[in-house]
């Protein structure tokens, strides 16, 4: 569900610019709502913003198995943060 409206609010473009900010925004909104903690879409390297776009692009045609794991992988990172700071 996450990765199909991070996609949607994307696709829609509603803003002329900083909609990938505010959609990794409206991510963390969503979590928060869902008591999960909120997570950190890295798309700061040259790869890793490929990465992202490929899988947006692949959403474009319904696939969103890409885009899941790059959520998926954000959440267990925020989840493992929190682990080793109960420590």
């Amino acid at each position: 569900m996450l990765a199909w409206a991070h996609h949607k609010f994307l696709w829609v473009h509603p803003f002329k610019d900083y909609n990938g900010r505010i959609g990794r925004l409206l991510n963390n909104v969503i979590l928060l709502n869902l008591d999960f903690p909120p997570i950190e879409l890295k798309v700061e390297t040259k790869l890793r913003r490929k990465n992202y776009v490929k899988a947006l692009q692949k959403a474009d045609n319904y696939n969103y198995k890409d885009l899941k794991k790059i959520i998926k992988d954000a959440i267990y990172e925020a989840v493992g943060r929190i682990e080793r700071i109960k420590k």
